[in-house]
């Protein structure tokens, strides 16, 4: 009875945790319930063990590798040399099964990797609409750490990585600008249409690599849009 108790508990604490979108729950409960390996619901959870080669192929698999690009009218403060333009570079990993992720995500936390909350996604399968889940990597320091220790082992996405190495390069050399606001600050890294360009560079084959085509932002677009 007390193992139907902590199995119906487990149950409600995730459910309940995804319904509030609290991203530490579900990793917390995978958690605390290897903690007791005795209880059967323990074994809901993926016995094997979670590494980085593991997920290097749940990646390859079952993951994507997004260069976002959009424009921020509202800050005007933010890369005002490049009309406001932001780039962001996003893993997403998404599946069906719950504690599969729920195991990543913990790994990866533990491992300094900062991943953001649990998604549910409307996705089409065989012909049925399910509930896709999903954790994603949004920072450029947490994707880079990300792409540093899966890369010995992926095989599928290795091309994109390597260029995303050559991206970072880019982006750590962006020119130091002034801050408009809070001046007592020391300078900061601030994009500047030449390094912006080359990125796009780079982000264009990176998405060469990929099947769907890409949205309108490219090397192409800034270079008629500033007339270089």
């Amino acid at each position: 009875m007390a193992d139907n108790n902590f199995s119906l508990s487990l149950y409600i604490a995730i459910e309940f945790g995804l319904y509030l979108h609290l991203d530490f729950c579900p990793a917390y409960i995978y958690y605390i319930s290897m903690q007791f390996t005795n209880f059967p619901s323990a074994k809901i959870f993926p016995l094997q063990p979670i590494s980085w080669s593991y997920i290097a192929g749940y990646f390859d698999g079952e993951g994507c590798f997004i260069l976002s690009i959009y424009q921020e009218k509202r800050i005007k403060f933010i890369n005002p040399d490049i009309d406001g333009y932001i780039l962001r570079p996003q893993i997403y990993l998404q599946s069906y099964d719950l504690e599969v992720l729920s195991a990543i995500q913990t790994f990866l936390r533990l491992e300094d990797v900062s991943v953001s909350k649990f998604m549910r996604i409307k996705k089409k399968q065989n012909g049925m609409t399910q509930d896709s889940i999903g954790i994603a990597v949004c920072s450029y320091g947490g994707v880079a750490r990300f792409i540093e220790k899966i890369s010995p082992h992926i095989i599928q996405k290795r091309p994109q990585l390597i260029l995303f190495n050559d991206l970072m390069k880019i982006y750590n050399q962006r020119p130091l600008a002034r801050r408009k606001r809070m001046k007592n600050l020391p300078p900061q890294h601030k994009w500047d249409k030449i390094s912006w360009l080359k990125a796009m560079e780079v982000v264009d084959k990176i998405n060469s690599y990929k099947s769907r085509k890409r949205g309108k932002y490219n090397l192409v677009f800034f270079q008629k849009l500033w007339n270089i």
